[in-house]
């Protein structure tokens, strides 16, 4: 029997791990400093061309990512002719010579969810201190892409506070290679991807919400509850301690307060409020001036 439930829980945690992804893709909900950035209004994919003249050809350079999720396959493209399956930021190199179509050179899984090691997605908050205004950001780092002996290529991209760029329903002109208004290239040297993203989705002041403070009047009945437990703890412990050195033994009953303590109970909260009081009034009786 034993046998057959080892053999059984080392087929589920098989099973888990062949169903565990190589990378775990961005979630597009992060959580930074009890902050929640929800960024699904940026899913989708978005595309940034670099052109170059590159004598005798003219080099076209594309960068498609999706920040939420995989980029879906084209069906009417070879499988050999884009990015493999889970990749989530993809390059494609096109050269044309002229008089003739642009051909495909290179083809770059720049992160993503692909076989390889294991990588991890790193997200922080960003302070970009410019000239004339302060600006807040996040600064996100995908991972897992790799070419050919390249093993480690990433992405990192910057999520720029900026609220005069157009919200994702006006998105419908191209402007610097991409349609995607705010999102510029800044280079690629065959191990890194890096581009900025302006957006009013990275503004803190759209997410923040401080969670309401306890009032003083929660926190005085909360330190009350706290120091009564406490005080009834300690006088349990001690009852305990006097019954076992009386009798040698300790039962409930004798876990119980007596009686007369139960009786003596409403007075001595009054003794306690009356003492709370004097020296209140005490204190507050002293205010203004003083004798020298």
């Amino acid at each position: 029997m034993a046998g057959r439930v080892c053999g059984l829980l080392a087929a589920v945690l098989a099973v888990l791990v062949l169903a565990t992804p190589a990378t775990a893709l961005f979630d597009c909900e992060p959580v930074l400093n009890r902050v929640l950035y929800n960024l699904t209004a940026l899913a989708g994919p978005h595309s940034i061309m670099v052109t170059r003249e590159t004598p005798p050809t003219t080099s076209f350079m594309t960068w498609t990512f999706d920040l939420c999720r995989p980029l879906e396959l084209n069906p009417s493209v070879g499988v050999g002719l884009q990015c493999p399956q889970g990749t989530q930021v993809c390059g494609i190199h096109r050269l044309q010579y002229p008089g003739k179509k642009p051909v495909i050179y290179e083809i770059i899984p720049a992160a993503g969810d692909l076989p390889g090691p294991s990588h991890t997605n790193i997200v922080e908050f960003v302070d970009y201190n410019d000239t004339d205004v302060v600006r807040e950001g996040l600064r996100i780092d995908l991972t897992g892409g790799h070419w050919g002996d390249v093993k480690a290529i990433d992405t990192q991209l910057e999520l720029i506070c900026d609220v005069s760029v157009p919200a994702h329903e006006s998105w419908d002109i191209a402007v610097n290679g991409t349609d995607t208004p705010g999102l510029l290239f800044q280079s690629w040297d065959e191990h890194t991807l890096r581009l900025h993203w302006h957006t009013p989705y990275a503004c803190l002041s759209s997410f923040y919400n401080p969670p309401p403070s306890p009032s003083l009047l929660w926190r005085f009945f909360k330190t009350v509850f706290t120091i009564s437990l406490t005080v009834s703890g300690l006088y349990l412990l001690a009852n305990v301690y006097q019954t076992y050195r009386r009798r040698g033994t300790v039962s409930f009953q004798h876990l119980l307060p007596s009686q007369e303590t139960i009786r003596d109970i409403p007075f001595i909260v009054r003794d306690v409020v009356r003492k709370v009081g004097s020296g209140f009034s005490a204190s507050t009786s002293r205010s203004g001036f003083s004798a020298l």
